[in-house]
């Protein structure tokens, strides 16, 4: 993930030293516990002991003001992923009001409605709920995470569409949005094209229109994943300044249209698939454009199917 890259540390990570915990967010963390099936988590190292609480698995925190030789801390990130959490996720995790990284990602049993109330954790950096069986939609007010930037609700159950106010005031701040194989659909909001972007993943949803222009503000992308949307029109030019790509995946959508002579300045891919057995995809024919390496071989276009392999000798 980019979360290394994308935080900056508000403090000190806590210090072995006398230390006290608002005992509301030990209070939190327990509700967690009860509430999301904490007694068959793989590991639950000192939850629900007598241990700090910034001593239980998964759980770090950070000396927000110090005296000589004390500290008061808070929870600054909550690490359960593929953890094995059953249940929901309960309100009182509003009382970690300087956690700056909560994933709870990859726990088939979490589920319930995403929660409004995690707006109010206003110092989010990176929030991954993915892969889990959270429903509902994503809220227009999680806008008010401003500082959000690791947003991944993968493989989840959450519907509707994107709010373009999720995507608001964010530009200097969002470097992972990965919403794949969500069933969300309607148009990608053009504000959610952030030129801070290193990963988007939109792949296997319902997401329909054209893909605009924007797309060629996103100069510091090192991942698209778009395959088996609903994408149509032509693939624009503007895709050729997403030089710092490794990975392009547009397959299983509806494009048309010539391949833009701009892909060849794509020199980063690793792995590029624009068309495959998804189908759909009709590039017009033949490809003039000099496709980097990685694109030949899943380059085909409408009327010349690839070739079929040798026979057997």
């Amino acid at each position: 993930t980019f979360s290394a890259l994308a935080q900056t540390p508000l403090v000190a990570p806590l210090k072995q030293q006398p230390h006290t915990m608002p005992s509301a967010e030990c209070d939190a963390l327990r509700a967690l516990y009860q509430r999301a099936g904490g007694e068959k988590w793989r590991r639950s190292t000192n939850w629900m002991t007598h241990e700090p609480c910034c001593s239980w698995f998964g759980v770090e925190c950070l000396a927000a003001d110090c005296i000589p030789g004390f500290c008061a801390g808070h929870v600054r990130e909550v690490r359960l992923a593929g953890n094995s959490l059953v249940g929901t996720l309960p309100m009182e995790l509003t009382q970690l009001s300087m956690i700056e990284e909560l994933d709870l990602g990859n726990s088939d049993g979490l589920s319930g409605t995403l929660p409004l109330h995690l707006v109010h954790l206003t110092r989010l950096r990176v929030l991954s709920l993915g892969h889990s069986a959270l429903s509902g939609t994503v809220p227009p007010a999680m806008s008010g995470l401003e500082v959000l930037n690791e947003l991944r609700l993968e493989e989840a159950s959450i519907s509707g569409t994107i709010p373009p106010e999720i995507c608001a005031d964010r530009r200097d701040a969002m470097h992972v949005l990965g919403l794949d194989r969500l069933p969300i659909s309607g148009t990608m909001p053009t504000n959610c094209y952030f030129s801070t972007l290193h990963e988007l993943g939109i792949s296997h949803t319902d997401i329909s229109g054209s893909l605009p222009p924007q797309i060629g503000e996103l100069v510091t992308l090192e991942q698209f994943r778009a395959e088996g949307t609903h994408f149509s029109g032509t693939l624009p030019d503007q895709i050729g300044k997403l030089t710092r790509l490794d990975l392009l995946q547009v397959d299983g959508n509806r494009f048309t249209g010539s391949i833009p002579a701009a892909i060849e300045n794509l020199n980063s891919l690793t792995r590029c698939v624009l068309t495959s057995t998804l189908g759909e995809n009709q590039f017009s024919c033949p490809i003039t454009a000099r496709l980097p390496p990685a694109c030949s071989r899943t380059a085909d276009c409408a009327g010349f199917p690839p070739p079929s392999p040798p026979l057997p000798l």
